[in-house]
């Protein structure tokens, strides 16, 4: 009810994210388990390979993450800026497509057309540019297995990071190897087991 109730107030669509790091026996555990639990007409799986560039910025309140997106399926590739945004419990995320040219004339700092575009987003972006001087912070590559189960409405992802690109500046100069898993689930209802998101999946 309140979350309807914010959702109307605010025009945003909101959702609820919790996120851990399991291993792969863990992993394992989940994918049987939902498997199991679920009728398998009610599963959606989807895989793909992601790359996102995250921005920083000087603005102190931190409630908003920009990043550039591309996702590949195949040989199909999307390329997106999104916004990330946390309203206290809860969050939500917008996104603009972007053409290939786009794309790259944001990585090279060419950002004047984006006040001219029609999509708001891209306008919002190029605002928050020169207001809070926004610089690249972290660049990422995984691969997503996104498990959608339509009868509880959570979606589900297992992202196994690739590698990780950190930046000082708009110098890259840290790497990190991570083979671990992030778990991922949002739903747009209350979690209902306090400190076990793997029970609130499979529950």
């Amino acid at each position: 009810m309140y979350d309807t109730l914010l959702q109307e107030m605010t025009g945003i669509r909101l959702y609820q994210e919790e996120a851990i790091m399991i291993d792969l026996k863990q992993y394992r555990e989940v994918k049987e388990g939902i498997i199991i639990a679920e009728n398998p007409k009610d599963i959606i799986i989807n895989n793909k390979e992601i790359h996102e560039i995250y921005f920083n910025s000087n603005d102190i309140s931190k409630r908003e993450q920009f990043y550039l997106k591309v996702k590949k399926k195949g040989n199909h590739k999307s390329m997106m800026l999104n916004r990330k945004l946390n309203l206290g419990q809860y969050g939500s995320e917008s996104s603009a497509k972007l053409s290939r040219k786009q794309y790259l004339s944001i990585l090279e700092g060419k950002i004047e057309w984006m006040k001219e575009s029609k999509k708001t987003l891209l306008n919002e972006f190029y605002c928050k540019i020169k207001l809070f001087q926004y610089r690249i912070e972290k660049i990422a590559r995984y691969y997503r297995e996104e498990i959608y189960l339509k009868s509880k409405n959570i979606l589900v992802m297992l992202d196994t990071t690739i590698d990780k690109v950190c930046s000082d500046s708009t110098i890259l100069n840290c790497k990190d190897s991570n083979k671990k898993i992030l778990l991922t689930v949002k739903c747009n209802k209350q979690f209902t087991k306090d400190n076990d998101l793997i029970g609130n999946i499979l529950d």
